[in-house]
């Protein structure tokens, strides 16, 4: 898909509540057979289209997810869950850049590298539990707090168990004017429907990815300064055939004078200088 934007959207949740699952079941349309808790902070990536939000009235777009997936502890780089709650982050992206990936630096086994200079959007999952609620609705109000209400923000009740009040997490994501969402187990086409819902809302907010916008218009101006150079070298070339054309009929001019005036032409390059003297007997 040519003329690709890059969203971000980070995955938080307490331990064992699905995230890595979630995340492989809209990127791999497949679940871990063994789920294991998360040690270290993952990256995926996805390319797809995306509608835009009604009120938008505008195309699809074309984009490029980055999926971050958390660990619920501290990993081993010292990493905990509150380095995941900043829309800003120090990215490896060269705003100066008219390419989707230039200045990012190549990928390396051990070192965490995102593409994307800030998060767009936050998925708060928790098992349907009390306390998992409860441990959710404390990390929005943390993101919150950082951030305002600039992230796109989805409440999704992964309902491993049955919950104890299902209406409080939609009543209180109602409230706070944020996405909610809930799956039974991971029906990959409801996975398929959340994620593209926040990406929607994402593409809502420009000013969320307004560093691609940046990277697009510094594009167009390279492509216009080219276009500049070729229409230059284009001109420059009219003018010397131009210029070429107008010789050539002025020495047309010039050899018609003299075939008028009784000068005779010399054949020139002929290599024979007796045909020439030859032509000059002939006629005097």
């Amino acid at each position: 898909m040519a003329d690709l934007e890059l969203f971000s959207v980070t995955v938080l949740g307490g331990a064992r509540c699905g995230k890595t699952s979630l995340v492989n079941a809209f990127v791999n349309h497949a679940c871990p057979s063994v789920p294991q808790e998360t040690e270290e902070p993952q990256l995926y990536y996805k390319t797809l289209s995306i509608p835009a939000p009604a009120e938008l009235n505008k195309p699809p777009l074309s984009v490029l997810v980055e999926i971050e997936d958390t660990a619920a502890g501290r990993s081993a780089d010292g990493a905990g869950i509150e380095d995941f709650l900043d829309v800003h982050r120090d990215g490896f992206e060269d705003e100066e850049s008219t390419e989707l990936l230039g200045g990012c630096r190549a990928p390396q086994v051990g070192m965490y590298r995102p593409l994307s200079r800030r998060r767009m959007g936050f998925l708060l999952l928790f098992d349907g539990s009390e306390a998992s609620l409860a441990e959710a609705l404390e990390l929005h109000g943390r993101i919150k707090e950082r951030n305002g209400d600039g992230p796109v923000v989805c409440l999704v009740a992964n309902l491993l168990c049955e919950p104890s009040d299902p209406l409080a997490a939609r009543r209180y994501a109602e409230e706070k004017g944020i996405l909610f969402f809930e799956l039974q187990g991971f029906d990959l086409k409801k996975v398929k429907q959340l994620f593209r819902a926040v990406l929607i809302a994402i593409y809502g907010r420009p000013k969320l990815w307004s560093l691609g916008k940046r990277r697009k218009r510094a594009r167009q101006a390279t492509e216009d300064i080219d276009q500049t150079e070729y229409d230059s070298e284009v001109e420059d070339e009219d003018l010397v055939r131009e210029a070429t054309q107008r010789a050539q009929e002025a020495q047309e001019v010039r050899e018609a004078a003299k075939v008028e005036a009784g000068v005779p032409m010399m054949e020139v390059g002929s290599g024979h200088p007796g045909a020439v003297l030859g032509h000059f007997h002939e006629r005097y």
